[in-house]
C-alpha cells in the first residue's frame, strides 16, 4: 500500500462523515495533520487517558504504523510500515504517530501537542 493510498483509505474509514469544506479547512491546508479530524471535534473519539487504555485492550497481532506531516509538504503520511503489538507507552516520544488495525477497525494517534490526545478511534462511531 502506498502513503496515498493510506491516507486516502484512513480518513474513509474514520473521517467519512466529514464534509469536504471541513477537511480542507482542519486536515489539508497549510499546518494541519491528519489528527485534526479529531483535536477539532469533528470525528467523536476517545482522548487521553481512555484513549491510552482502550489502545493498550487492543488484541492484535499486525498494525499500520506511520507518521504525519504538515499538509502542504506534499506528503502528509511518511514511514508507513507494519508493526507487531506495541503499547501505548512505547510510542509516547513519538510525534505525530498514528496506529491503525489492518482492516481499519480503529486508530490510535499520539500528537506533538501535550494538550491534544492522545486519540483513539472506533470505525463506525466516528
Amino acid at each position: 500500500m502506498t502513503e496515498k493510498d493510506m491516507e486516502r483509505k484512513w480518513l474513509k474509514a474514520f473521517a467519512k462523515d466529514v464534509d469536504e469544506k471541513s477537511l480542507k479547512k482542519h486536515v489539508y491546508e497549510y499546518g494541519n495533520y491528519l489528527w485534526h479530524i479529531f483535536s477539532w471535534e469533528l470525528v467523536p473519539c476517545l482522548k487521553g487517558n481512555e484513549a491510552r487504555k482502550a489502545f493498550d485492550e487492543q488484541e492484535y497481532d499486525k498494525a499500520m504504523i506511520f507518521c504525519s506531516g504538515y499538509a502542504d509538504n506534499g506528503a502528509i503520511i511518511e514511514g508507513l510500515r507494519e508493526t507487531g503489538k506495541i503499547t501505548s507507552k512505547q510510542v509516547e516520544k513519538i510525534d505525530d504517530v498514528y496506529i491503525t488495525a489492518e482492516d481499519f477497525s480503529w486508530t490510535y494517534v499520539h500528537t506533538h501537542e501535550e494538550y491534544c490526545g492522545p486519540y483513539f478511534c472506533i470505525k463506525g462511531k466516528g
